[in-house]
């Protein structure tokens, strides 16, 4: 139901900032590993625009933190997203439950 999201996706839909090449820097410019390419693509993050260990580290802190907060997946929200649902605050504030409340309704 959900295409991938892109890093960039990612950065616009949570306000964060992913840097570029030139903004990475030491260990943080040697390319991503192998385990963080697997966490991102779990997450349903398209990974082509993660190249580097620290665009990738910023990506994964944030989910992350999401996820001690109680805050709903990506891939809870991107489905949300496309299913076109009106929220009642800005979807990167929507919780665990409340998308899971709202999916269901939509999907089922």
């Amino acid at each position: 139901m959900y295409k991938r999201m892109s890093a960039y996706d990612i950065e616009a839909l949570f306000g964060i900032e992913i840097p570029r090449l030139d903004a990475c820097f030491g260990k943080y410019k040697d390319g991503i590993t192998e385990k963080q390419r697997i966490f991102i693509h779990n997450l349903g993050i398209n990974i082509a625009g993660v190249k580097y260990k620290g665009q990738a580290s910023i990506i994964i802190d944030c989910v992350i933190k999401r996820r001690e907060q109680g805050l709903a997946s990506i891939k809870q929200l991107q489905t949300i997203r496309n299913l076109g649902v009106a929220l009642n605050k800005p979807i990167q504030f929507i919780t665990k439950d409340e998308a899971s409340n709202i999916l269901s309704k939509y999907l089922w």
